[in-house]
């Protein structure tokens, strides 16, 4: 199963990237953070952020870059890939929490990378360390 497609026409649902949609954004508490972004050998995503390594799910807008599919860009064109050092808005979340978490693509996803973790980092906003910006966007 696959989440909806996002309104913008993209697939981000089908290309295997956990990321946010307009529709269904994942309500928590955001705050701000700093991490690291690893793609693990089996192709997930995860983030070392606040001392623990997590599955992350991605900002709305979120997407494989087309010209290299072991990175990835933001809605603003940022690039994003192993070992990317980042600053952004986000929190833990408890896996029941996510839409669609027990038949939907968040638990295949999760079962496939991490199937026995309680929570997964959900980032509202991103940038690279270091960017100039009076706002973090996703």
């Amino acid at each position: 199963l696959s989440l909806p497609a996002p309104s913008d026409g993209s697939n981000l649902g089908g290309d295997g990237l956990p990321v946010q949609t307009e529709q269904q954004p994942i309500l928590h508490d955001a705050r701000p953070v700093t991490g690291v972004l690893h793609l693990e050998p089996n192709g997930c995503w995860v983030a070392d952020t606040e001392g623990m390594r997590q599955v992350v799910i991605f900002p709305v807008g979120f997407h494989k870059a087309t010209e290299d599919t072991h990175s990835m860009r933001s809605s603003d064109g940022a690039s994003f890939s192993d070992g990317s050092t980042f600053d952004g808005m986000g929190s833990a979340v408890p896996v029941e929490r996510l839409v669609g978490y027990a038949d939907g693509f968040f638990g295949s996803y999760l079962a496939f990378c991490d199937p026995e973790t309680p929570e997964v980092f959900v980032l509202d906003s991103i940038m690279p360390t270091g960017t100039e910006h009076d706002e973090l966007r996703g």
